[in-house]
């Protein structure tokens, strides 16, 4: 668990993170099983076993930072878990930039201008 401690610890000092959830059936929401989820930070990538960790990994820190709103995380489309992860973990996921939604957002449509869009973007789009 120390080392846990520290990955979490390590996370949270970040303001930039890429997050992807792994899991059993994950596509159908509510009752897919969460296994894995991965956070990156802009140096490292920590890969947290949810079979083994259970609950306790929310409840040590895992919770707070995804909440946390400060922090952008980056996601591609995290409806499912999103949703999974607030009907199973009780983690209401805040702060973050759905890559899907942006590429969307920004798809040449012939209705704005690439300065338009570019206005637009997040801040920090160019450390992606």
């Amino acid at each position: 668990m120390e080392d846990v401690e520290g990955a979490l610890a390590e996370v949270g000092r970040n303001a930039l993170l890429a997050i992807d959830c792994k899991g059993l059936r994950m596509g159908t929401g509510r009752s897919g099983e969460l296994t894995a989820i991965s956070v990156a930070t802009p140096k490292q990538v920590f890969i947290f076993d949810v079979l083994e960790l259970g609950q306790s990994v929310f409840d040590n820190g895992l919770r707070k930072i995804l909440e946390d709103k400060t922090k952008e995380k980056l996601m591609f489309d995290c409806r499912h878990n999103a949703d999974n992860l607030f009907h199973q973990q009780k983690v209401k996921v805040a702060g973050i930039l759905d890559l899907q939604l942006l590429e969307v957002m920004y798809r040449h449509t012939g209705r704005s201008s690439e300065s338009e869009a570019a206005s637009r973007r997040s801040t920090r789009i160019h450390e992606v």
